[in-house]
C-alpha cells in the first residue's frame, strides 16, 4: 500500500517552526521524508484566504508535507512544549494527490529528444494529462517574409502531471531546472 501524505499547517515564524522540527527529527535521528512547501514551489492557499489572513492580522502559516505517524510524532512534541513554544497546528488534511501544469517549447531535435525522454519516466504513481507534444519537421528553414526564421525543427507541448505528493513534488523538482520548461505551482488536492 502506498505511503499517505498529509498537510500540516503550524501557525507560527517559519524560522522556529522550521527548527523546531529540524532539531527534533535529528535529535530522534529520524530520517522520514518533511517538505516545507514554501521550498518546492507548492501553492500554499488562494488569493481570497491570503487575503483574508492578512486583514485579520494572523501569525505566519508554515505549510508541511508529512507522513501520519511523523505528524503524531510532531504533534506530541509540540504539545508537550506549548507554553514555552507559540507553535500552534491550525490543521491536518490527507492529501489525495498533486499536479502541476506546464508547457515546453525547443528549436533542436536533441533537446526535443531530451523533452520527450524526461516525460516518458514519470515516478511510480505519477501520470500524465493532456499531453500529446507537437514535432514539427521541416527540409530547410524557411523565413516568414522578412520575420523571424521558422526552424527546422520545433517541439511543443503542455500538460499536467498528477499523482502521489512526494513523487510529483521530487519530479517537478528534478524539472524545474530545464529552461525549456515553465512551470506552474503545485497544487495539492486535499480531504479532511
Amino acid at each position: 500500500m502506498r505511503k499517505k501524505w498529509h498537510e500540516i499547517v503550524i501557525e507560527g515564524s517559519f524560522d522556529l517552526i522550521k527548527g523546531f522540527i529540524v532539531g527534533f527529527f535529528e535529535g530522534r535521528r529520524f530520517s522520514g521524508a518533511i517538505i516545507f512547501e514554501r521550498e518546492h514551489h507548492v501553492k500554499r492557499e488562494g488569493e481570497i484566504e491570503h487575503l483574508l489572513r492578512v486583514i485579520r492580522a494572523e501569525e505566519d502559516r508554515v505549510h508541511l508535507i508529512m507522513g501520519k505517524r511523523t505528524f503524531l510524532m510532531l504533534d506530541e512534541a509540540l504539545n508537550k512544549r506549548k507554553h514555552e513554544i507559540p507553535l500552534k497546528v491550525v490543521s491536518e488534511k490527507e492529501i489525495v494527490r498533486a499536479h502541476f501544469n506546464f508547457t515546453y517549447a525547443a528549436y533542436a531535435k536533441r533537446f526535443g529528444n531530451e523533452l520527450k525522454e524526461l516525460f516518458s519516466n514519470l515516478p511510480e504513481g505519477a501520470r500524465l494529462e493532456g499531453y500529446e507534444p507537437e514535432e514539427i519537421e521541416r527540409e530547410t528553414e524557411d523565413s516568414t517574409a522578412g520575420y523571424a526564421p521558422l526552424h527546422k525543427y520545433e517541439i511543443k507541448a503542455k500538460g499536467r502531471v498528477t499523482g502521489p505528493a512526494k513523487e510529483v513534488i521530487d519530479f517537478y523538482d528534478r524539472l524545474e531546472h530545464n529552461a525549456w520548461i515553465e512551470f506552474e505551482e503545485i497544487e495539492l488536492d486535499t480531504r479532511g
